[in-house]
Parts: C-alpha cells; structure tokens; sequence
C-alpha cells in the first residue's frame, strides 16, 4: 500500500496511470504470449448460513512476472451482500497503490478493482490479489460470484489469462419429524429441506386407540395442527398415549394383592399380572368379579375399566399331643382344630409313681403348665418318667467305689451293689451314713436318695531304706575328737509321724534318740557322746506313720574300741606300746592318730604310761 508522505508522487502517478487506461480504450497494450495467469475465486465453492458473513479471496497464480490486475464482480443481491473489497497479499513487499472498486448491492456489481507495483518489480508467486467481504441474506439458494473484465499486466503488456468464477450456496434447512407412540405427522408444504423462512404446518394424526397430547423438541404444546418457522434445522417429536384403563382390587379377608406392573391406568390390551399375598394365618381363597378361579399368580387384560376380588381364608390347625411314660396332658381350649393365633395352655398330669419331666416336638423345656401359639400344625409329646433317686458316695482315706449298676439316678425299689475297692496301701474299714458295718461288698434299696460313705484307713508302714553310718577316722571314744553319724532314708505313702535311732549300748541299756530331717525323706543322727563308751554296740531305725504303723530296719552291730587298744585288737599289749614308740616325739593336732592316745597333739612317755596302766586289759 502507498505511503502517506508519498500521496502527492502516487497522485501525479495516478494521473498518467488513468491517461494510459483511457488511451488504453483507443489503443489496447500489446499482449505477450506465454503459458496463462490462473484468476479465480478461492474457495470456488462454498456453502453457508442465511445471516453469515464470510470471506472470497480473488487469487492469481502467475504465469509469468506480474506487475498490475484489474477486475469486476457479479453476484446476486438477493442472496449476498458485499461489504467491502481489501488488498491482499500478492503483492507483499512491494510499494503499491490498489483500488478497492466500487460495490453496488442493488446491481449486484463491484467494479474498478486494481492494484498495481509502483516502480520495477513483478511477482511471479501465487497469492490474493484482494479479498471481499460478504455477508449472506435470509434467504436461501445458490449465487454465481462471476469474475469479468480481468486483466492482468507484465512490465509492457497484458498476460494471458484463464479466469475461474466461484460460487456460494445459503443452504436449506431440514425439518425432522419423530413419532412417540402410534400416529402419524403432515408436513404442508411437504419437502426434503426448506429455504430459510419457510412455514410448514404439521398435523398430528393419531392411530386407533391412541390420542395425541404434546409436541416436544423445537415445538412445545398441544396445538394440532401448529406451525413451525424454518430459520434452522428442526426436531419435532409428536407424543401419542393409549387410552388408560383402571383396575381395581378389594379385599375379602386378611391379605393383600400385587399388580405387576403396578400403576394407576394400563394401556388398551396391558397384560397385568395378580398375585395374592395372604396375611399372616390366612390362605388365598378365589377370585371373583372380572376374574374367576383360583389360580395365583394369575393374569388379566386390560380392554376396559376393571374391578377384582380377592377372597382369604382363616387356616385351621391342628394339635397334636403324645404321651411318653405315664400320665395325661388337659388341653385348654380343647378344640379339634384352632385358628391361626390360638394360644392352648397345655397342662400335664403325672400318674401315681410318676413325675412330669419335659415337653418335646414343638415345646421345649419343663413348665407345667404351659402354653402354645398355634401358626401351624403342632405336635407336643409330654415325658413323664418314674421317680428318681440319687446315690451319693462320699471316700475318707484313699480307694474307690463300684456301684452296680452304675447310674446317675435310680428309680424306686431299685437294688445297687456297692463294692469298696481300697488303693495301695489302704484297706476298707466300714460304711457310714445310709449304710452300716464292714461288710464289702454290700446292698442299698433305693427308696430314696441316699448318701453313703467309704472308709478306708492308712495300712503301710514307714518304708525305711539306705541306712548308712559316717565315722571320725580316727574312732575315738573322747567326745571331743570322736563322732558317729547314722542316717536312712524314710517314706511313708501318707505321712511319717516320728523316726527313732535306737541303739543298744555295751553297758545292756537302750538309749532311744530321734532323727532330724535334712531333706525330705532324709534323716540322720550326728552323736558325740552316745558312742563315747568302748564296747560293742547294735542300732536299728524305727518310724511310724501317722495312721500309726510302725517299721523298724535291720539291726546294725557296730564297735567302738577303747583309746588304749591302738591297733584295735581288743587287748592292750606290747604291740600297742610299740605302735605308740615307733611314733614316738611326734607331733599332731589333737585326736589326729591312735597312737596320741591322750589326744595332746604329740606323742610322748605320757601316752606309754596311759597304755601301761590298762595293759593286759580287754575292751570287748
């Protein structure tokens, strides 16, 4: 496009341009042969909405190097209107000067468009030589845009040219008709697509048996026949209904009925099903009124208004009651059936020797009397049974009891044998309580409870075992250096009650001394002095139980020599004094050899005097 500050270049310019133009008409520029100049309407077709507006570019595609273009425009007034003509782009980067024409809408013209490179240059590449601007009436149909008085210029001359003129299409609008139900819809007029503005008259004719009621989509209401204005494409749905019925069901008695479907009205032919649905205790009878019979479910169609009963029936049940063992059951009321609901007090009575227990079947439990709901048949059997009594027995001590039989409860007059069995150990000694004496085994009738205890009394003695004896090394009759421990081993299969170490003594007397418990079961008897004297001894172990028996172990001979028999021969001779000479001046602790035979610690005359004063002498 020319620049402001060149205006008054561009006007002179234009002045010579329009001179050649008019000299143009008297003497037309040579044109030069070469391949053609395509000009043409881009998009050659195209398709749009009444009220749009849109843009065509008239393009060039260039045969040769182009300078300058002019044209005119044809189109249909009654279809578009142009709005304006602007430069476009085949010229980009050059100075140019362009003429946008002159638009007339009545004629359907725009004429005088031009556009040239002020100064040398040409363009030889495609582009727009302008772009106009239209906007589409409400209408609809197609309009031819034409291209005439096209030329196109080099340098010196006219190209040549193939000139290709476009089109533009207001398209029609569709009306599009569904049915809901049965009927049908006229279209007045009646076509495939109308131009914008059309009116078209639908009616709505609906089939046998159905009514319209209501469009929907681009029309609303119930107006029949209505009409729709085309300014766009249209959906219409007629709505069609069959003709309602109602059904109508009572009750005759305690129950209900369902309808399937369930609705308020049905349809002309409806097939609805009828189920009847007793109350609790009642049966479904029949059917009467628009329906007969008794079959359930059952079905019934829908060609008119309809109106059904259903009839319930009470249930009746029955009680049935049996007697196991002896006695009677007194119903209340007493009745062969009863109604569903009926509550029985059911009262059982024992027969002489006989005691009511339990109820079985369709009672539980033991209450007398008691009562039953009837919500069905029932079987009840009432159990009596014969009087029963218990046997207890009661142990003292250790052992075991048989009966026989052997039962938890035994009815009267009823013969057990009792049998005291004692443990190891243990022997029976008599019955106490409901039985008396020592005879085992022994008899009870049972003519009631009873209770009887066994008695069965401690017989094992203390078992006495591994008796040992300990010594000082070396024996020495002086307390001081001198000791003698006894211990044994005494178990008792209840409890020991005393051990005793008895011990016989050279002199003829007993001395009796109790053992102490180290460890359980263990005793010991740890003397200084019971053994002091010399001479031959004997010990045994006695022990007794707390149920009083007694045992006693093996006696045990054992001898204590005197301090001057040194090599314990029983005599105190020359050998004796030897001994002590051939240890003679030794020195110990106290009591540490025989031969210290007055236990000083060393060895000296003083022991050989105590030698010599009982030699010859005999300790045993």
């Amino acid at each position: 496009m020319m620049k402001k500050g060149v205006e008054k270049r561009v006007s002179f310019l234009l002045t010579i341009f329009v001179a050649v133009m008019l000299l143009m008409e008297v003497v037309p520029l040579l044109v030069e042969a070469s391949g053609p100049t395509l000009v043409y309407i881009n998009p050659a077709s195209r398709t749009v909405s009444a009220g749009q507006t849109f843009t065509l570019n008239v393009s060039c595609t260039p045969g040769q190097s182009i300078k300058s273009y002019e044209f005119k425009v044809s189109f249909n007034p009654t279809l578009l209107q142009a709005n304006s003509v602007t430069e476009g782009n085949i010229f980009n980067g050059y100075t140019t000067f362009f003429n946008a024409g002159t638009i007339n809408n009545t004629a359907g013209t725009i004429v005088d468009v031009y556009g040239l490179i002020l100064g040398a240059g040409g363009v030889s590449s495609p582009g727009n030589c302008a772009y106009i601007s239209f906007t589409a009436h409400l209408a609809s149909g197609t309009s031819t845009v034409g291209l005439y008085n096209v030329g196109v210029t080099n340098e010196t001359a006219y190209v040549p040219i193939t000139v290709t003129n476009g089109s533009v299409t207001l398209r029609e609008f569709t009306l599009s008709v569904t049915l809901d139900g049965s009927g049908s819809v006229t279209k007045n007029p009646n076509q495939a697509t109308y131009p914008y503005g059309t009116v078209v008259q639908l009616t709505a004719v609906p089939d046998t048996g159905w009514t319209f009621s209501s469009w929907s989509g681009n029309l609303s209401g119930s107006t029949n026949p209505t009409s729709i204005t085309m300014n766009g494409n249209k959906s219409v749905t007629a709505h069609f209904t069959q003709n309602q019925y109602t059904l109508t069901v009572t009750i005759d008695g305690s129950g209900s009925v369902t309808k399937s479907p369930d609705q308020a009205t049905y349809t002309y032919g409806q097939v609805v099903t009828l189920t009847a649905v007793p109350g609790t205790g009642w049966a479904f009878s029949s059917w009467t009124g628009d329906l007969t019979g008794s079959q359930n479910p059952t079905t019934i169609t829908m060609n008119g208004n309809k109106a059904v009963t259903a009839h319930f029936t009470q249930n009746q049940y029955t009680l049935t009651v049996t007697i196991d063992g002896s006695g009677s059951v007194t119903k209340n009321p007493n009745q062969a059936t009863y109604p569903y609901g009926t509550v029985v007090q059911l009262t059982a009575t024992a027969d002489t020797g006989w005691t009511f227990s339990s109820w079985s079947g369709d009672l539980s439990g033991s209450a007398n009397p008691v009562s039953i709901t009837m919500n069905g048949n029932k079987s009840v059997t009432a159990h009596f049974t014969q009087n029963q009594y218990t046997l207890t027995v009661t142990i003292d001590g250790s052992g075991s009891v048989t009966k026989n039989p052997d039962q938890a409860t035994y009815s009267y007059g009823q013969v057990v044998t009792l049998t005291a069995v004692a443990n190891s150990g243990w022997a029976f000694s008599y019955w106490s309580g409901d039985l008396s004496g020592s005879q085992n085994p022994k008899t009870i009738t049972m003519n009631g409870n009873k209770a009887v205890t066994a008695h069965f009394v401690d017989a094992m003695a203390p078992q006495i075992s591994s008796v040992a004896r300990t010594t000082s090394s070396p024996l020495d009759t002086d307390p001081s250096y001198g000791w003698v421990n006894v211990s044994g081993t005494v178990t008792d299969n209840v409890a020991v009650s005393q051990v005793v170490l008895k011990i016989h003594t050279p002199s003829g007397s007993w001395n009796n001394v109790s053992m102490t418990t180290r460890t359980s079961g263990k005793y010991y008897y740890r003397s200084t002095t019971a053994f002091s004297a010399a001479g031959n001894y004997s010990y045994y172990i006695w022990a007794i139980d707390t149920s009083s028996n007694a045992n006693s172990s093996s006696n045990v001979l054992f001898s204590m020599p005197a301090n001057w028999d040194v090599n314990i021969d029983g005599y105190c001779t020359i050998l004796d004094l030897v001994l002590i000479s051939n240890h003679y001046d030794q020195i110990g602790s106290n009591g540490w050899i025989r031969e210290d035979a007055d236990n000083n610690g060393q060895i000296k005359v003083l022991d050989l005097v105590y030698l010599s004063n009982h030699f010859g002498e005999s300790w045993f």
